[in-house]
């Protein structure tokens, strides 16, 4: 263990304190001399008693593992600075990500918001969609491993479980394996064979991070759930305020099964992002009843296993009866149930029915033989008024009420306007020829 003031690397590191410690490595935090800005630098300490053979395989694991790292650069992940060996010990040095960390904001305030939350959430399944994209595992993601910076960005530290995941070759060796904390690591975790963890590991782990979160109690174990499957309690039952949605999808990231959950970061960034109605049972849509009498309200489906028959009590004290349906009217009535409709009043048909009886063809037909008919009347009124004037008036007459059907019902509505305009010069031209015999008529009278 390195004390205070102790200085790394030919007076480049100054350590400053302890961060904290695990069973392989330590953490401390630590000055950069030369570039005068605060680092954190972890420390590889093996057990004593360890196989010399596993010991170099162990150093020359963690020096891929920096050397990958290194290689990362992502808004939300921890930079990797330097890595070296220095007095038989190996060394990482990492940014210092300055904030407070995800288990201390729970303790300190119990369930996160889940708007805060979600915007958390999508900014680490960023970052393990970029990490997974490298082959790379965390392995390790809890709420102590997640910094909240002032500027409210969530930064996921701490890659000491990292495994260099070959997609290819599942059995890609890792020397030390490390199970995680128990209620966030899921059960394939737990095994001894190497290759049995994959990106689904780490979305179980966040699952269970975010499930922390919103409820302000981690989850079970893993062990526990096989033990106990009803040990994982809904998040709704301990926050009611939560999305049926997103309950939804914290429910499947924890399943534990690998092959039940999501199959990548950004799937399960999409699920969180998603609406409520995403995770809703699809039904068909149905318009609902008119209000019914309650004389004629259909019992519940769940209802029709027994209906209880009252008997009118013949002396005080006589309870009722109930029986149970014939078995034959059984199946009969959840099948009928969902198109059953009560009878609807005859007085309300007539108001109901012309809103949704389609236009008949029939009477479009008829109403356009109307505009041609009027048009030919219009015609003929008009080149008979001067040969028989008085007796071709009901031609335009018939003609005028003939054109308004057709301009109305919009079927040869060019001759149903041309009609109506030659029938009302044959009415004009008549009027005329009238006014005109009046006058005349006059003048003889006058004339004697």
């Amino acid at each position: 263990m390195l004390r205070e003031g102790t200085i790394l690397q030919q007076n480049r590191y100054r350590i400053t304190h302890l961060l904290g410690r695990g069973g392989m490595g330590a953490v401390y935090a630590a000055w950069h001399l030369s570039l005068e800005i605060p680092v954190a630098i972890k420390e590889l300490t093996p057990q004593a008693d360890l196989d010399p053979e596993m010991l170099a395989q162990l150093r020359t694991q963690f020096k891929r593992e920096a050397m990958t790292l290194a290689r990362l650069n992502h808004n939300n992940l921890v930079r990797v600075l330097d890595s070296f060996e220095e007095g038989g010990n190996a060394y990482l040095v990492m940014e210092m990500v300055e904030g407070e960390s995800l288990a201390d904001r729970i303790g300190r305030e119990g369930a996160l918001p889940q708007a805060l939350v979600l915007r958390w959430a999508q900014q680490l399944l960023d970052a393990l969609a970029y990490c997974h994209g490298q082959n790379v595992l965390h392995r390790d993601i809890k709420p102590t491993n997640i910094i909240i910076r002032s500027d409210d960005q969530a930064v996921l530290v701490d890659f000491g479980l990292v495994k260099l995941w070959d997609p290819r070759d599942p059995r890609t060796v890792t020397v030390v394996r490390g199970m995680g904390t128990p209620e966030y690591a899921p059960p394939e975790q737990y095994e001894a064979e190497a290759g049995s963890t994959d990106v689904r590991s780490d979305i179980y782990a966040l699952g269970a991070t975010l499930y922390h979160a919103l409820v302000g109690q981690a989850p079970p174990t893993a062990t526990k759930r096989v033990v106990n499957p009803a040990a994982l309690i809904p998040v709704r039952a301990l926050n009611p305020s939560i999305d049926p949605a997103i309950e939804a999808a914290l429910m499947r990231a924890l399943e534990l099964r690998p092959i039940d959950r999501f199959q990548s970061a950004r799937e399960m960034a999409g699920a969180l992002s998603a609406p409520a109605q995403h995770y809703a049972p699809q039904r068909p849509p149905t318009t609902p009843p008119p209000p019914q009498p309650r004389s004629q309200r259909v019992m519940p489906p769940a209802r029709t296993q027994a209906v209880p028959i009252t008997k009118p009590p013949t002396q005080p004290g006589v309870q009722q009866v109930s029986q149970p349906v014939p078995q034959q009217a059984q199946p009969q009535m959840p099948q009928q149930m969902p198109q059953q409709m009560p009878p609807q009043p005859p007085q309300q048909m007539p108001a109901q029915m012309p809103h949704y009886l389609p236009p008949q063809p029939r009477t479009r037909r008829e109403k356009g033989i109307a505009s041609i008919v009027a048009f030919i009347l219009g015609v003929i009124g008009l080149v008979t008024t001067f040969v028989i004037p008085i007796c071709n008036l009901p031609f335009p007459l018939i003609g005028i009420v003939l054109s308004i059907l057709g301009i109305r019902s919009k079927q040869q509505r060019g001759l149903a306007w041309a009609g109506l305009a030659l029938c009302l010069l044959t009415l004009g031209l008549l009027a005329l020829l009238a006014l005109i015999g009046a006058l005349q008529s006059m003048g003889n009278l006058g004339s004697f």
